[in-house]
């Protein structure tokens, strides 16, 4: 899963948009945090009513498991469905692919 800056209106995405490709791919693009998705849940209908995320942190603060769902918080409006708190859902892609 590829997260957005936070609160960033993000719309008709390009690559060059979220890896800042053009400017040999310096922070200036869209992606902000990368994570690995471990677990989803389904609901009966099928649709994806959560999923549980592995973060890579840094040397401050350690790895760990969180999880994301449409409504992220009834406390704290405004978070994007889906993301990582603040952080928009930009982008999925497959870690390995079956032969």
């Amino acid at each position: 899963m590829f997260f957005g800056r936070s609160r960033k209106g993000i719309k008709n995405l390009s690559i060059n948009d979220l890896t800042d490709r053009d400017n040999s791919f310096t922070r200036n693009g869209i992606i902000m945090h990368v994570a690995v998705v471990t677990e989803v849940f389904i609901d009966a209908k099928g649709n994806v009513t959560a999923y549980d995320m592995m973060h890579g942190r840094n040397s401050e603060t350690p790895a760990s498991r969180s999880g994301s769902k449409e409504i992220q918080s009834t406390n704290t409006k405004g978070l994007p469905p889906f993301g990582n708190w603040s952080q928009h859902w930009v982008a999925a892609a497959n870690m390995a692919t079956r032969k």
